[in-house]
């Protein structure tokens, strides 16, 4: 359980305690709609992931536009062209993923929605030939962006970015920062008792905001798997919901 997922339960506790029902009700409700997945980065990126692998446009826009006005657009100005990168390579694994799968559609309907914004950037200049294109993952300009590697590369970044960015977030408030204390304490005390040679090996796949605090890195066989499983598990997720969708 996150450390957020334990003070919500903790605020929940108060509340019945002091019976607070109409309170409780109105908490769960803001819990269950909560944009910004407790600050656990995992959701967030499962969450951006779940709209693209399922051609949901507009969301996968409106969801990175809250987190943007939420978190990134009050980080410093030397981190934008990061922030800017890594929408650009968000919005280029849509179009790759909708071409793969044969989605022609969804291409289309993606530079008719945003021509206008996409003319003014130099960025996507040859990108607006994607569409007319037989076979792009033959093409230069376009065949690094179906590779695998890139793809898991690219998922990998935006999970350390935003495990970046949740880390610099505003200061928490001060009932957050007490259980966080506790709950670092305890660990201490059990690193203490970690038998020697324990240590994982640093990830050889790394990328532009490989900076995790060590304490927080994870291992390099845990990484890596996560991020192979997390495309599949999403996709999974996503037919899932809309098999039983056709079904009812």
């Amino acid at each position: 359980m996150s450390l957020i997922s334990m003070m919500d339960e903790y605020v929940k506790e108060y509340l019945l305690f002091r019976r607070f029902t109409n309170t409780v009700k109105a908490f769960e409700a803001e819990v269950k709609n909560d944009r910004d997945k407790r600050q656990n980065c995992n959701k967030i990126v499962d969450q951006l992931l779940a709209y693209l692998y399922s051609y949901d446009l507009k969301n996968l826009m409106d969801y990175w536009k809250y987190l943007d006005q939420q978190y990134l657009s009050h980080l410093e100005k030397k981190y934008m062209q990061s922030v800017r990168k890594l929408e650009i390579s968000l919005l280029r694994l849509y179009l790759v993923n909708a071409v793969q799968n044969n989605k022609g559609d969804k291409v289309v309907e993606f530079f008719e929605r945003n021509a206008q914004l996409l003319q003014k950037q130099s960025d996507w200049r040859d990108w607006t030939s994607l569409p007319y294109l037989k076979n792009p993952e033959e093409n230069a300009t376009f065949a690094v962006y179906f590779t695998k590697q890139w793809q898991e590369t690219f998922i990998m970044s935006m999970f350390n970015f935003f495990n970046i960015v949740l880390q610099c977030k505003a200061p928490v408030p001060t009932l957050l920062r007490l259980i966080g204390t506790t709950k670092i304490q305890d660990l201490e005390t059990g690193l203490q008792n970690v038998p020697a040679g324990a240590d994982a090996s640093p990830s050889d796949l790394q990328d532009d905001f490989y900076v995790i605090s060590p304490k927080q890195e994870p291992s390099e066989q845990g990484l890596i798997s996560k991020i192979k499983s997390m495309a599949p598990s999403i996709r999974k997720s996503v037919s899932d919901n809309s098999t039983t969708s056709t079904q009812e």
